[in-house]
């Protein structure tokens, strides 16, 4: 049976509308500046991040090393990069997903006897409501939603390993992710621009260039088909 398009027209629309129009290119420029300036906090406020977090007395309770590490992944965080990323609610809407949970960081190993619920993470939550301000919160404790030691329940997302995301020492890890390679994307020229449809595959290129065969395989779903 043909396998269905990647998504359907009106989701595609509404994911175009929010890769648009979600974060500003003046948040951007805002929280970037702040954030290059060291300013991790005032990169959190113009991203509408708020923080819900207290680095002295999480080294009070938790250790300075874990402090540290913390800090460390908040000095690269990318606020605006995250609010773009963060789960939205479609289904005729754009805004971020209630009562979501998005898990960044874990600062200290499994231990086999360990309960859930007793080690802190760092993660963001989206608002309440779906018609309200567009602004979550960043916190390190510990996850409501966990089921076994870094196992979650489906209203939270892990995102430990999905560091290019909200890590600015990561996130060339996208363009891999989306089938790219070290000059271009699928779909797009090296400088960025569209390329046209006489410009892609028509037959499977094989996996010596993986960009070329990204553009394949998703051509093939676009028109309903199975991919190789």
């Amino acid at each position: 049976r043909p396998a269905p398009p990647c998504f359907s027209t009106e989701e595609a629309a509404a994911r175009r509308r929010i890769r648009r129009h979600a974060v500003t290119r003046t948040t951007i420029e805002q929280a970037t500046e702040r954030r290059l300036a060291g300013d991790w906090r005032g990169a959190c406020a113009a991203a509408r991040v708020d923080l819900a977090l207290d680095l002295a007395e999480i080294a009070s309770h938790c250790g300075q090393d874990v402090a540290d590490a913390l800090t460390d992944d908040l000095r690269h965080l990318v606020p605006d990069l995250l609010h773009w990323h963060l789960p939205r609610l479609l289904g005729g809407w754009t805004t971020l997903d209630t009562y979501r949970t998005v898990v960044l960081a874990r600062y200290r190993p499994v231990d086999p006897a360990e309960r859930p619920g007793t080690t802190p993470y760092l993660y963001v939550t989206t608002p309440a409501m779906r018609e309200g301000p567009q602004r979550v919160a960043l916190r390190f404790r510990t996850v409501e939603d966990e089921r076994a030691p870094g196992v979650f329940g489906p209203r939270t997302e892990d995102w430990r390993h999905a560091r290019h995301l909200w890590d600015a020492r990561h996130t060339a890890g996208l363009r891999e992710r989306c089938g790219g390679a070290h000059d271009r994307l699928p779909f797009l020229r090296p400088d960025g621009t569209p390329r046209a449809v006489d410009e892609l595959p028509t037959a499977d290129p094989g996996p010596g260039d993986p960009v070329a065969r990204a553009e394949w395989i998703t051509t093939l779903h676009q028109r309903g088909e199975r991919g190789a």
